[in-house]
């Protein structure tokens, strides 16, 4: 492969790679392969650049999806406040699995201000996740959760 090739292939692989950690998966630990780009060189000859995507394994939750939905019905308090003012709505909240499985960095996105707090509680008494991987190594991953409050009638 030529270096110029590469050079362009660079910027698009940086590109999809924060589109990748920032993106929950729904085909867990499959490996990206190549992809092909068919160019023109400066000689007006067509040729094939390859760009290879790493593996990207996304943090998860011990026993899977089903159990951290558990988790948070379990923990989540709906603020008495909130419910006397008939307020409910989704909060969605950002957090990091760190390289040890520890969620730090978590942060309130959109939703209701009454519900923001009772949110962030819930995920910050996250047990140990499995953290990411990437190519091999544990790489610390982004998380998107929506909360819903919803006040039963």
């Amino acid at each position: 492969m030529h270096l110029k090739h590469m050079k362009k292939c660079i910027p698009a692989f940086l590109f999809l790679f924060f589109v990748i950690s920032s993106v929950a998966f729904t085909a867990k630990g499959q490996s990206h392969g190549p992809v092909k780009n068919d160019k023109v060189d400066s000689t007006g000859e067509e040729v094939d650049i390859y760009c290879f995507f790493p593996e990207f394994i996304e943090p998860d939750f011990p026993g899977g999806m089903g159990a951290w939905i558990s988790f948070i019905r379990r923990n989540l308090k709906y603020p008495a406040a909130a419910v006397k003012a008939n307020i409910q709505g989704t909060v969605v909240v950002q957090f990091v699995v760190d390289l040890d499985g520890n969620v730090t960095n978590i942060k309130t996105v959109s939703g209701p201000g009454e519900l923001k707090q009772a949110a962030m509680n819930v995920i910050k008494k996250s047990p140990k996740w499995n953290p990411a991987v990437q190519n091999g190594h544990r790489v610390k991953g982004y998380k998107t959760q929506p909360i819903v409050f919803r006040i039963e009638k």
